[in-house]
Parts: structure tokens; sequence; C-alpha cells
């Protein structure tokens, strides 16, 4: 399925915090230029942190592939990603996902 789960998205408007549930997922070609179906794969271990930053234990390993999903135009700066495990992970939708990750 390259469809991820519903989510919520959380972002400030004059210092409060405003939620947007996201369940439309209608782009197939994200402006990173991956497409729902492709895979990548991680080129560096990335250490997993909370929202405060802090480091959690868990870490994703260097070659580990990770499946690129449909992505939503209510959120066009979330490229959604599905982990060897089948969690659904979020990246930024830009040219940074090149940084971590290259094609398989």
């Amino acid at each position: 399925m390259l469809e991820p789960e519903p989510y919520i998205l959380r972002y400030e408007i004059d210092g409060k915090d405003e939620y947007v549930r996201i369940d439309r997922f209608d782009v197939e070609t994200h402006r990173c230029g991956l497409s729902a179906g492709d895979q990548i794969r991680l080129i560096e271990d990335i250490v997993i942190r909370d929202a405060a930053g802090k480091p959690t234990g868990e870490v994703m390993a260097k070659g580990e592939v990770h499946t690129v999903l449909k992505g939503s135009t209510d959120d066009p700066a979330t490229l959604p990603l599905r982990t060897p495990g089948g969690e659904l992970h979020m990246w930024d939708n830009d040219e940074t996902v090149w940084e971590s990750f290259g094609r398989v």
C-alpha cells in the first residue's frame, strides 16, 4: 500500500498551536523528484530524537531501504516514507533528502 495512515500536522500561528488532520493522499510525484513506490537507501546512520531534540536511543541504520509513499497537497513540505519495519516516517520534501538517502 502506497498511502500512509492519516496523521495530525501541528503548526504554529501567532504563538498558538493549530492542528490539521491529513487524510487525503493525492500526490504521486513529490517536489524532491521522488515518486510513490520509489525505494531509497540510508547512506548514514540517523539518530532518532524526540520533540525536544533529545536522542531516544533508537537509530535508523545506514543501508536501510525506505519506500516512498503518496503525499498530500494539504502537507506539501512532507515526504512520507515507510520504514523496513512498516512504520510511517516523515522527511522534508526537498533536495535535503539526498543528504541522507540514495536511490536503490
